[in-house]
This record gives C-alpha cells, structure tokens and sequence, in this order.
C-alpha cells in the first residue's frame, strides 16, 4: 500500500543511498503522510519512515533514596535487584514541589497564571540513561545527569524500552508539498509531507541526507543519543525542518543547513527542544536568516547552541498553558547573527514576558549567551542569566568541542574529519525538484490536492495572512500564474463514492473562464461555461479547462 508509512520495529538496520545530493539516491514521497477524512482534524502517521517502537515506558523499577547532583553518574535506589549493566532505565519525576529549583532564580510569583500546567500540575521531567554498573542499591550511569535530583521530589526509575543501532545514509528525501506555508493555517500546512520519525530510537543517527518539499524533514518521541550529521533541509517552506526532540536526550544536530525558498515572517519552526527534552546539542548548524529558534515549551532543559549561524530567537512555538519554554541551562554560544533580528521588543531580546505574556514569546530561565557576534543585538539584560562578549566571538571556538576533549581526555578523531567533509561538501548541489511555479500536470494535480486538504482542514482562525474573502478564491491566487497558460481548474470534491446526491464546486484563477464536461470528453472552448454548482445524482467524469484570453488553454482536471 504506497499510503502507508515504512516501518522498522527492530535495530541493526542501515539505509544506505548512493548520496543525497545531485546524481545520488531519491525517495519521493508521493502521497501526503496525513490520513484526511471528513471528520479528522489531526494529522495521522507522523512520517513516511517511522522508526522504533511505540511503548513509551515499562515498569516502575525503583525509587530514588537519594539526593542524586547534575553532572554526577550515580543514583541509589530503594532496591537494586532489578537492574544490570548495560540496560536503559529512565529517570522521572511529576512534582509541583520540584518547581522553585527549576526555574531559580525566578520564583513561583514570576510564573503568569496563564501557564497554567506547571502552576496548577508542577512539571515533568524525564532522563534516558544507559546502567553502566550495579553495586547493591547504588547505580552507575554511563552518561552524567543534567540536572539535581532530590529524593523528596518523587524521582522514580522505569525502565526504557528501545530499539538501537538504525542508520539512514546518503539519501534524498522528495515530498510533495510545493504550496505557501502558514503556520496553523491547516494540518496540510503543518503535517502534509514527513520524512523520518524516531520513536524509543537510541544509538542511531542520519548522515550526508537531503530532505525537500517536506513540511517537516525529522521529528523524535522519547529517543535518546542520537545524531544527525550533513544535513540540507530545502524547498518549499513548511511547518518545521528538525522537530523539537519531546521526551528525548542527548540528540546532536550538527554540520547541517536550512535554505528553504520561502523568506519573511511565514517562515516555519528551526532547531530548538521542548517536552522534557534534556542535553540536546545544535552544533555548527546554519539556520535560514528569517528563521527562528523553536523552545516549544513542555519544560526542556540543558540545551547548548553552538556556533549556530543565521536567524535569530525572537519567536518560540508552543502555547501559553505550556510555558515557560525552556528550564535552567539553556547556553548560546558563538551564535552568530546575519541580519538584525525582528525582537519584540524594543529593548532587544527579552527572554521573561511572563508579566504580559503572549504566545510567540519566549520565556526561558536565565539563559547564558556568550560570543553573541554578528550583526549587532540588544538585550533586556535583566532576563539574561550570563552575558559576555557581546558582540565578539570567543575563545574557544566550540563549546561542544572543548567539552567533549575535557570529558575525554582527547578529542576524537571523527569530530575534525566530520567538519572536513562538511566543508568538501558546501559545492554539492541538490538534486533537480519541482516548484510550485512550475506549470507541469504533476504539479498542477499536487497543486489541487493541498487546495482540496487546506479547504477540508483549515482553522478559519488563521485565514488572516490571506485576503479577507473566499478562502478558496484566496489559496487559487496564492500560486504565480506567470505569462502562460492558466492554472488547471481545481475540483471540489476531487472524486470519490458518494451516496445521493453531490454538489461539485470548480475554480480558476482571476480572469480565467471554466468549460467543462460530465461525459468523460476532454473540454474545449465550446464545452459548456461553469458558472455556478454542478449538482450530481449518477456516476459522472468531470474534466475542465480553464481559458484566459491571450493564452492557451490550461491542462485538464479530472475528477471521478
């Protein structure tokens, strides 16, 4: 069945193109990843490709006894008996008690009471570790925590069920999303085409792949230490390129680039983490100038961005209910800036609103900005935890780099070849993709279907970028008709079963007449001229034309 996503439920699995840029392996991805129906408002499938498996936590193992410090490896538990080196346990904790040690030095008077999950419920945070030893109740972790556990919070272990060791190399990924991207405008907008999904992933990664023409390229669910290296997210602008890993830690995105077509504010989600996401690391990643940082809320902590260059982080997703977006230890170093940001401030970044809040804003505690270069930037200095070097780049270059040397003693030799190879590979170019100017049948059928799904799943609320009117008058004239033919007529419904009686709506593009016929025949100037609602009682092909004055007749629609 081409509708359904790809499944590996198992690890040891490698996916290996022959590259994924020009010349080199594509996978298109034809059909929507999205099941629509006339009740579903909600994207189904999450991605073409889904990874790992779908329990998200098994048993209860043990409770902490006690206090266990961030950056440290060893946790005691009440009962040892159940763990053994080498399995994955998870770490969690659901406290309103835990709040006023997250959010330090804010207090919980700082909290708007529009957040109104972490004021009414506390918050919950998880951790993915991997046992390295076992020594009664005392338990080794192979990786440090990134945050103070107190025993009196409620810290309990479970045990982590995954699936390891699945690689995806050297491969482009094509979807089918050419149109103009508005966030939240419909679940088209923001599901329509997904290449990769990992769920309950660990110890994999993605490298030297393209993704085009996607609404969004990767997203993770509770998947831990994994990396996503060589990247180029291009194409038609959508909802989000590298998706806030929730319930995850310890991912890497690094050497990778956004240059999707579509600029200014519309523009979709970039890096960043939200839902319990801890220890992520974006490092030497090129952001599109006009995009933003994403913090989607949900009490992430422990995020570095290092050496991120272009956009900016003015603007975060995520509701007000689930804010703040980002818990302590949220470190920016060496960001580089390309153009002035559009702050919402005028004082500059500002990085606590929680006094006027409003969804788009940040609120992150206190974060610690150093080497901030570029383009010059302001600050409300009173919500930056640490500020130095404004302005300059700082020594050393890589914070991710310097950390990884220190922890290990040297460092490895994969991190330099990595960057060698990014930089052989700046000339590349991706391979040949269709734009949503291009006036091909393929196109022009893509075209209809992402009209049909936006018209079947919009939000009206979010028909305001769009000319007050028609919705459907207003997503026709979103596609440049250029000087040729015009745009095929796009056919509402575009087909199917239907019991009694149906009424089809036909539409062009301004200036341009409609000939059609019910008999299967192909339309011509001569065909009959639509002007109001077909209604259909029996079993009908409906083909149209659309005719514009001065210019050849356009392709023909079909609908059955």
């Amino acid at each position: 069945d081409n509708r359904r996503p790809l499944r590996i439920r198992r690890g040891g699995i490698v996916l290996r193109g022959s590259g994924g840029w020009e010349g080199g392996t594509q996978i298109w991805i034809v059909h929507p990843t999205i099941d629509v129906g006339p009740k579903l408002k909600e994207p189904m499938g999450g991605g073409w490709l889904q990874i790992g498996t779908l329990q998200n936590s098994g048993d209860v193992l043990a409770h902490l006894t006690g206090d266990a410090r961030r950056n440290g490896h060893v946790i005691e538990v009440h009962d040892g008996s159940a763990f053994r080196p080498g399995m994955w346990v998870s770490l969690r904790v659901r406290s309103k008690e835990i709040v006023g040690d997250v959010i330090s030095p804010y207090t919980l008077a700082d909290l708007s009471p529009l957040w109104t999950r972490i004021v009414e419920n506390g918050v919950t945070l998880v951790e993915h570790h991997l046992v390295k030893s076992v020594d009664g109740n005392r338990i080794t972790l192979r990786e440090p925590l990134k945050i103070d556990m107190k025993a009196e919070h409620g810290w309990y272990v479970t045990a982590y069920e995954n699936i390891a060791e699945v690689g995806i190399e050297d491969i482009c990924f094509q979807g089918a999303w050419i149109g103009k991207f508005y966030h939240h405008r419909s679940v088209m907008d923001d599901n329509g085409w997904e290449a990769v999904r990992f769920n309950n992933t660990v110890h994999s990664w993605i490298r030297r792949c393209t993704f085009i023409n996607l609404n969004g390229a990767v997203s993770f669910e509770s998947s831990s230490y994994m990396s996503l290296l060589h990247l180029e997210m291009s194409g038609a602008m959508g909802h989000s390129s590298i998706g806030t890993p929730r319930r995850c830690t310890g991912i890497l995105v690094g050497l990778s680039k956004e240059t999707p077509e579509q600029t200014g504010v519309h523009t979709n989600h970039s890096i960043g983490s939200a839902g319990s996401g801890v220890g992520h690391v974006f490092w030497r990643y090129t952001m599109h100038p006009d995009q933003s940082f994403d913090m989607h809320g949900m009490y992430p902590y422990a995020t570095l961005f290092d050496r991120v260059t272009g956009g900016n982080l003015t603007t975060t997703g995520g509701p007000n209910a689930s804010f703040p977006n980002h818990l302590k230890d949220f470190v920016v170093w060496n960001f580089r800036h390309v153009k002035e940001p559009p702050y919402r401030n005028k004082d500059g970044y500002d990085f606590w609103t929680a006094e006027r809040p409003k969804v788009g804003r940040p609120n992150i505690v206190k974060p610690v900005i150093v080497g901030m270069h570029g383009a010059p930037v302001r600050f409300v200095e009173s919500t930056v935890g640490v500020l130095e070097c404004n302005g300059q780049e700082v020594e050393p270059a890589s914070l991710y780099e310097a950390q990884l040397a220190d922890r290990l003693g040297f460092l490895p030799d994969w991190v330099e070849r990595a960057k060698r190879d990014w930089k052989a590979m700046a000339d590349l170019k991706l391979p040949p993709y269709p734009r949503g100017e291009d006036k091909t049948p393929w196109v022009a059928e893509k075209r209809a279907d992402i009209i049909r799904f936006i018209l079947e799943t919009g939000n009206p609320n979010v028909w305001t970028p769009l000319k007050a009117g028609d919705p459907l008058r207003d997503l026709i004239a979103e596609w440049p008709t250029a000087d040729s033919s015009p745009w095929p007529p796009v056919i509402i419904p575009g087909g199917g079963t239907f019991t009694g009686k149906i009424t089809v709506r036909l539409a062009a593009v301004e200036g341009a007449e409609i000939r059609y016929t019910l008999d299967g025949s192909e339309p011509t100037e001569s065909s009959a001229l639509y002007a109001e609602p077909i209604e259909l009682s029996a079993t009908a092909t409906v083909k149209a034309i659309a005719l514009k004055r001065g210019y050849p007749p356009s392709f023909i629609s079909s609908a059955i």
